[in-house]
């Protein structure tokens, strides 16, 4: 199979089981969301950051490492195995005693129960860093889009039901917990991986390099986008931090889910080519154009349905978490065409050009969350991440066309001229129906603005000659690869 096939095939598959997982998530999210007050999400999204901190620290960039190096063996993969298990159980400890300290940060005795059930789910996550790299290694797509939603049904019936019996919280702790058990379960059954007890740091070595650069961009990234959880829940309330934490969730569905079905395709494909610049270069290429096409109409859509949006599928309770997605929103297209882009330094091997385009941009990050909490105001934060998005697109940009391709960086911007001319027809189209249009029924708006893009998109799409580089992508071979 080409590469551009293997990419086509595996896109495909997880595109449809990871949007399968999103409507799942969605309508999960949509119910627990009437079950549960602002507040207790605020709880919960004060102590997934913590949770993700520690994860991250016993992940150590090794999912991505065990991906590129082509080298290790099944004893390296046990050796590997082993350490994570170790790991596992040794963050999962430290986050279980850590609790204390959260709870007297926040002047909240709750969180000490709260992080104890919770170091569960660093103990699995940890667990499932080498089944899961190798199903993504071996392009196991398929099945593991399948234990995704399984996980996401399961976990989600089991919180609705905690949630509807006034377990509070607890529904959402239980959710995670239950998700990350059910993955790693299946996903070490068909990585076919065999437990063996090794206890040998040499493949460890083999791929350190690669891992610490690794595992330092997404510790510098870890700062910048959970930073402002933190402080939010400190300095202006819970309440607050659950109208942020639902905007800035619903705001990363696409573009989260998005990386989730591009990064497990995209670097393990390319990473068999790793030595071949002149591919991967055009292949990103004609990616950044897709990415684009989908992601820029996405962010203006979003922004004029925002109101809608929240009203359905949290309800009537969460409405001033609006203003904060609409601001979000738009750099929807920035986060999705970025989300590409890691990939590439990790396939080229420059980890640790990611890492300092990752610490540059979340420098500006940081500083908009700051003037945020002194002025205490969610929307000042929102802008400051906007801000910094786009900062950080630039950088990215600049680094992987005149420093790793060596290329003109106008090539890249070429890529972007019908996307933008789309993008205002979109915006055009959706200004005149939100200023004359008035329709009280906020489901039957809502479905005429989603048609009005759709319909407007694929007008669009005819009229700057996109149409048909799509279906060259998607219905002929050799387009993604090889050829300019």
């Amino acid at each position: 199979m080409t590469i551009k096939n293997e990419i086509k095939s595996g896109l495909l598959i997880r595109f449809i089981s990871r949007y399968c997982g999103l409507v799942v998530q969605i309508i999960t999210m949509g119910i627990l969301a009437r079950l549960l007050s602002p507040k207790e999400f605020g709880v919960i999204a004060v102590v997934t950051v913590f949770i993700r901190f520690f994860e991250l620290l016993s992940h150590m960039g090794l999912g991505s490492a065990i991906i590129q190096n082509k080298e290790l063996n099944e004893e390296d993969h046990s050796a590997i195995f082993t350490f994570t298990i170790i790991a596992g159980l040794f963050f999962a400890f430290c986050f279980y005693n850590f609790s204390h300290f959260i709870a007297k940060f926040y002047l909240n005795e709750e969180y000490i129960n709260i992080c104890k059930y919770l170091s569960i789910s660093v103990l699995f996550s940890s667990f499932n860093i080498v089944p899961k790299s190798l199903m993504r290694k071996k392009l196991k797509l398929k099945k593991m889009g399948i234990i995704e939603v399984g996980a996401d049904i399961i976990s989600g019936m089991v919180a609705i039901y905690l949630a509807y019996n006034k377990i509070s919280y607890y529904a959402l702790i239980w959710k995670s917990n239950l998700r990350l058990i059910i993955l790693f379960t299946f996903q070490y059954i068909f990585s076919e991986l065999k437990f063996k007890y090794i206890l040998n740091f040499k493949p460890i070595l083999k791929i350190a390099k690669f891992s610490v650069w690794q595992f330092l961009s997404d510790f510098t990234n870890f700062f910048s986008i959970n930073l402002g959880n933190i402080l939010i829940g400190k300095y202006i309330g819970l309440v607050n931090l659950g109208y942020y934490d639902k905007a800035y969730t619903l705001m990363s569905y696409p573009t989260y889910n998005l990386l989730y079905v591009i990064s497990p395709v995209l670097h393990p494909v390319l990473s068999k080519h790793q030595d071949e610049y002149e591919t991967i270069y055009n292949s990103y290429l004609k990616i950044i154009r897709i990415s684009t096409l989908i992601g820029m109409p996405l962010s203006i859509y979003l922004y004029f349905t925002a109101d809608e949006l929240i009203k359905i599928v949290f309800g009537q309770q969460w409405i001033q978490s609006v203003p904060i997605f609409k601001i979000l929103a738009l750099s929807i297209w920035v986060q999705i065409s970025l989300s590409c882009s890691d990939s590439i330094f990790k396939v080229t091997g420059r980890t640790d050009y990611l890492f300092l385009k990752t610490f540059l941009s979340n420098i500006f990050m940081a500083s908009g969350i700051f003037f945020g909490i002194q002025h205490k105001s969610l929307n000042i934060i929102a802008y400051g991440m906007l801000f910094s998005f786009f900062i950080s697109f630039f950088i990215n940009y600049w680094i992987i066309f005149k420093i790793i391709f060596k290329s003109r960086l106008m090539l890249f911007f070429n890529e972007l001229k019908s996307s933008i001319i789309i993008t205002i027809i979109i915006f055009v189209l959706l200004s005149i129906i939100s200023s004359y249009l008035c329709i009280k029924n906020i489901y039957f708006l809502f479905l005429i603005k989603s048609l009005i893009t759709f319909i407007g998109f694929i007008v669009a799409l005819f009229f700057t000659k996109e149409s048909k580089f799509i279906f060259n992508i998607f219905f002929k071979d050799n387009v993604l690869l090889l050829k300019k």
